[in-house]
């Protein structure tokens, strides 16, 4: 494993629920397992879902990833099928015709945990730093 790795915690209501929302709509690995917590692979990065008896996520607060457009229409599709998947917003594009184009949708996980799916056409010149 190449490092560094982002890493990312999320309390959770049910383990086996969460770790199969990440595994079927978004693709992720399961890693570690235990009783009190359950390691995901998601696009590069380790998010460790922690089993707790009540989750108050922010509405305000998401988590996401800039995948090339195969993922990207993978997942919309899956998700727009998928009647347990709470889509927040359906895939939309912004930005049209500038150098930060991009498509992107919103799904909420069981718990409520935001997750943001990004394409950008010119993935270069949408993320340059000045």
């Amino acid at each position: 494993m190449k490092l560094p790795v982002f890493h990312l915690s999320l309390s959770v209501t049910d383990l086996d629920r969460s770790a199969a929302f990440y595994q079927r709509l978004l693709g992720a690995e399961l890693g570690r397992r235990t009783s009190a917590f359950v390691d995901v692979w998601l696009f590069g990065g380790q998010v460790t879902l922690y089993q707790r008896e009540a989750v108050r996520p922010d509405p305000n607060d998401h988590l996401g990833a800039t995948v090339d457009r195969p993922t990207f229409e993978a997942i919309a599709e899956r998700a727009l099928a998928d009647p347990e998947c709470d889509v927040i917003f359906a895939p939309r594009a912004c930005h049209s015709g500038t150098p930060r184009e991009e498509i992107k949708l919103m799904v909420s996980d069981p718990d409520g945990h935001r997750v943001e799916v990004k394409s950008y056409p010119d993935p270069d010149g949408a993320l340059a730093r000045p």
